[in-house]
């Protein structure tokens, strides 16, 4: 610990700045952006890298297909393997309401440690239609947040991440097709 201490003190300026503003963006994404309002308690709304799924769900079939033709995750194979050796146990999904007319959509983030970056971790959101789900966004982030604010009826999505150099948060919309910044 006072190693630790001697090296913030001996530190520049604008090294020590860069480094608290660092921490504190991490402290942010991982616990500010949880705090939301009017939701139901049991609905998670706040998801990230060193967030666990408080209750997972099986990755539907249509799901599990849309992500398998994702060439990210097509990195992940050996030489000779296809998509189809891309099973549900690389990916984590959990339940959650971004309309109030849709029946529960999806968030799904990977479990296979080939996809995770150091404080990266991929993000697919899908909406649930009459038949099948539709992939609505995809992005990779240290953080995602579903928010109470709408637009075109659906709940907007904020990303967190940061390096040591910059923070960076994106708000994402509806535009009636898929969310985008």
């Amino acid at each position: 610990m006072r190693f630790f201490k001697d090296s913030l003190l001996t530190m520049e300026p604008k090294l020590l700045v860069k480094f608290c503003l660092t921490v504190s963006l991490i402290a942010s994404v991982g616990g500010a952006f949880a705090q939301q309002s009017g939701r139901p308690q049991d609905e998670q709304t706040h998801f990230g890298a060193e967030v666990a799924i408080r209750e997972p769900t099986k990755i539907p079939a249509d799901v599990l297909s849309i992500l398998r033709e994702d060439k990210r995750n097509q990195t992940c194979l050996g030489d000779g393997e296809s998509p189809a050796s891309i099973t549900g146990s690389w990916f984590i999904g959990s339940r959650i309401q971004l309309s109030a007319n849709s029946d529960a959509d999806l968030i799904v983030t990977a479990q296979n440690k080939c996809l995770l970056g150091a404080n990266l971790v991929p993000f697919w959101v899908f909406r649930k239609t009459r038949e099948t789900h539709e992939l609505v966004l995809s992005t990779n982030a240290l953080g995602l947040d579903v928010l109470n604010t709408r637009t075109n009826g659906y709940r907007d999505i904020r990303t967190g991440s940061a390096t040591a150099e910059s923070v960076r948060t994106v708000n994402f919309k509806f535009d009636g097709k898929e969310y985008r910044p």
